[in-house]
């Protein structure tokens, strides 16, 4: 075979290895096709392969940030920025694997009826989730005010489904924040006697079947959402009859599955 056409082949490889997420710099491929020395390409592909098998076992635009929980995203996780105002370490934790399979609430800390299921997990291993479809609902037996909670979500196809807190029964009142897939919008609504008003909407693409990672700060008067550490929403509502402890639930609202898992909790200082 032509030195030169191996040479300029084997260029035109690591060019496209370095596009598809590898490790090697631009400046390593261009200074490799300008020179094409063959220690030079072999080493580059040393340093391309030994890459590939990283992103084999780590799944990309993935953090470890504690415990079982993944966080996706290649920006700042909204965890990192109100830390300060948290308790050191989380109210409440649950990775869902110590339930049976098929199991409904009560189970650890939640209440409701949406049963536990198996699924590979945010980091690639077999495990428990909860599923939420068709008015399924798991609820925190302890009651918040203010708080930041985040987990891993699953929606597959037209998922939707609805974080509500500060909900109150007598009289019939909560927030919540809905996650519709067909349109891929958030909503964030003010829910009394049944009857929702809309207090803010943003569309933000999240890729169906995936995990994904979902992070709410409540703070007095402040709702902040990111997903996959992106804002979503960060406004202040200042209605003084919302300022109470409530329940804080996760219902599902679409035949299309959600599935939940690695929640996390934790109380505001």
């Amino acid at each position: 075979m032509n030195k030169k056409f191996l040479i300029l082949s084997t260029s035109s490889l690591i060019l496209s290895f370095s596009l598809n997420g590898c490790n090697v710099s631009l400046s390593e491929v261009v200074e490799t096709a300008q020179n094409p020395e063959p220690a030079k390409i072999a080493s580059v592909v040393e340093k391309t392969v030994k890459s590939m098998e990283n992103n084999r076992q780590t799944p990309r635009n993935s953090t470890n940030i504690g415990g079982d929980f993944l966080g996706f995203g290649s920006g700042t996780s909204l965890f990192s920025k109100v830390k300060d105002k948290l308790n050191d370490t989380p109210f409440y934790t649950d990775n869902f694997d110590s339930y049976g399979i098929g199991q409904l609430p009560p189970y650890g800390e939640w209440t409701g009826n949406a049963p536990i299921k198996t699924l590979v997990s945010p980091d690639r291993k077999i495990t428990n989730v909860v599923i939420l479809r068709n008015d399924r609902y798991i609820c925190l037996r302890p009651k918040f005010k203010d708080f930041y909670l985040t987990f891993n979500a699953n929606i597959v196809e037209w998922g939707n489904f609805r974080i509500k807190f500060r909900k109150q029964k007598h009289p019939n009142v909560n927030y919540s924040v809905e996650r519709n897939n067909m349109n891929d919008f958030f909503i964030l609504y003010k829910t009394a006697d049944g009857k929702d008003f809309e207090l803010a909407r943003n569309k933000l693409k999240l890729s169906k079947g995936s995990w994904h990672t979902i992070e709410l700060y409540v703070n007095k008067d402040k709702i902040i959402l990111y997903a996959d550490y992106s804002v979503v929403f960060d406004i202040k509502d200042n209605d003084k009859f919302m300022q109470k402890e409530g329940e804080i639930c996760l219902k599902g609202y679409s035949g299309d599955p959600i599935y939940i898992d690695n929640f996390k909790i934790y109380k505001i200082k």
